[in-house]
């Protein structure tokens, strides 16, 4: 076939599609439940993970927790209505937009940065 294929959200489904894990049908994170926002990233090479956003000027992290091998999972109350721009911290030292989530706006640095958008 003639298509591309986006790595970060091939490996992120086939991680979110194992019922052992959780289990969100075909959506892919971030995903709003129980007034919280959930937040998952699969990187089996990282000790640390934190969540910075635009919602709180990038200033206070939210430290995620290993669930399981290579996977992480972060939770933050529902924000208002809005669009929103997140990036993950591994290990102190690298940035990562999610790679679960197709929807992305560049940052001031020349990488991308993950958007959320909040309807209600």
């Amino acid at each position: 076939g003639s298509g591309v294929l986006e790595a970060g959200q091939a490996v992120a489904f086939a991680v979110w599609r194992r019922p052992d894990i959780v289990h969100f049908g075909h959506q892919l994170p971030p995903r709003k439940r129980n007034g919280f926002l959930h937040f998952y990233l699969y990187d089996p090479t990282a000790a640390k993970v934190q969540l910075f956003g635009s919602w709180n000027d990038w200033k206070e992290p939210v430290d995620a927790e290993r669930i399981e091998h290579g996977v992480w999972k972060a939770v933050y109350p529902t924000l208002p209505p809005g669009r929103y721009f997140y990036k993950f911290l591994l290990d102190d030292s690298r940035w990562l937009d999610d790679p679960a989530n197709p929807h992305k706006a560049p940052d001031e640095n020349g990488f991308f940065n993950s958007i959320l958008t909040i309807t209600e």
